[in-house]
């Protein structure tokens, strides 16, 4: 009976961590594929509906008065000072909380940039959304410390489907040919996303018990400075042995430590480093 509970707490796991990749980077994905789009909507026109038909000769370049660079700064700049400076603060934060905070970001980015009014405003919605996509990479792979490693491979695996999915389903959208719908309302329609991504947390995740759980007392809203999660120590035998059977995540999961600051600094230049010559890629 604890085997098929196990199990099924393993596959509602790799699930978890699956749509946890996914729904981070969809909001960076679509960003990054209406950049053109947001550029261009501001100078009042829609990209998408100016050409009616293919032209069979290009005499123009077709220029804005902003580069698109500047959505693929808006876009990574924010994301790279969150991992630079977050995790020196960040353990003591709940993960339900940080949650919370990365739903809100991706769900204002989509709300802000298809009510923009000018550049500048665009912008800063772009900004939310590198702000949410960089919380949530620092906190849910802090998460996945307390899973088996199925855990980080489930939330690759989701990072990797956010590309196609989200590059996919803007084009599907906005393109004459298919939806043709204007990209305000390809934005809007987006927001689901947030809200699955809310709801997998709550109803698909199960939480192990070394993982603090913030309740009504404000006292329990910030993690103690003992460690980055509640250890659960039974002193009988008989719990010990009830908390590994309803707890295998826990079981499995890799011993932790508390990093001393120059680990943690270490740790941020390589991601650092590593973030950088991906972003060199993609541009």
């Amino acid at each position: 009976m604890s085997s098929k509970r196990w199990n099924w707490s393993t596959i509602r796991n790799i699930i978890a961590f699956w749509i946890f990749g996914l729904c981070n980077n969809y909001g960076y994905v679509i960003m990054l594929s209406a950049a053109e789009d947001i550029m261009v909507i501001q100078e009042g026109g829609n990209v998408t509906k100016q050409i009616q038909n293919c032209e069979d000769h290009i005499t123009a370049r077709h220029c804005t008065a902003i580069s698109t660079g500047a959505v693929l700064l808006a876009d990574n700049l924010p994301s790279l000072f969150v991992k630079l400076t977050f995790p020196f603060f960040m353990h003591r934060i709940p993960f339900v909380f940080r949650h919370l905070l990365v739903c809100l970001l991706q769900a204002s980015s989509y709300f802000v940039v298809a009510f923009s009014v000018n550049v500048p405003m665009s912008l800063a919605g772009v900004c939310f959304a590198a702000f949410g996509s960089g919380i949530g990479e620092i906190s849910y792979l802090a998460l996945a410390s307390h899973y088996p490693t199925l855990a980080i491979a489930a939330w690759s695996s989701g990072t990797g489907a956010a590309g196609l999915l989200g590059s996919f389903s803007y084009a599907f959208l906005t393109d004459r040919s298919m939806a043709d719908l204007q990209p305000k309302v390809a934005l809007l329609i987006q927001l689901f996303i947030p809200i699955v991504f809310a709801i997998t947390y709550f109803f698909v995740l199960v939480v192990p018990e070394d993982v603090h759980q913030p309740g009504w007392n404000p006292k329990t809203w910030i993690v103690p400075d003992d460690g980055h999660e509640r250890e659960v120590r039974n002193t009988d035998d008989e719990g010990e042995e009830e908390y590994k059977n309803n707890n295998n995540a826990s079981r499995l999961k890799v011993p932790q430590r508390k990093l001393t600051f120059i680990e943690r600094v270490r740790l941020i230049v390589v991601s650092f480093c590593s973030d950088s010559k991906m972003n060199i890629i993609v541009s």
